[in-house]
Order: C-alpha cells, then sequence, then structure tokens
C-alpha cells in the first residue's frame, strides 16, 4: 500500500536559538526542582543524626 504523501511536515520548524532556549529552561527547571528536593532530604537526615547524637550523649530522652 502506497502512501500519498510521500514525507511529513511538522506545523512549526523551531529555530537552533529556540531549541537551545528550550532545553536551558528545562535544565534550569530540573536544577531548581532537584536543589528544593535535595535540601529536604538533607534537612531531614540531619535531624535524625543530630537527635541520635544527642540521645547517645545523654542530652536528648528518647520519646517512648
Amino acid at each position: 500500500m502506497t502512501h500519498r504523501n510521500k514525507e511529513v511536515k511538522p506545523d512549526k520548524l523551531f529555530t537552533k536559538d529556540e531549541c537551545q532556549k528550550m532545553i536551558d529552561e528545562a535544565i534550569d527547571k530540573h536544577n531548581k526542582t532537584a536543589t528544593i528536593i535535595s535540601a529536604s532530604i538533607g534537612c531531614f537526615l540531619l535531624f535524625f543524626y543530630a537527635q541520635g547524637l544527642l540521645i547517645i550523649t545523654g542530652l536528648w530522652t528518647k520519646p517512648f
């Protein structure tokens, strides 16, 4: 079965500068999101490390 159209043309073509701008925006968004997630996990782990250290030294009593 032969196709009527030999090639498919997109509705809009992007220039190299537009592509680079979209890539830069995506990387920027990813970096901001990754920073927030990493900071949240870091604070969570730091709290439990500090709590364990204080329990071992006897400055913090166990809650239960």
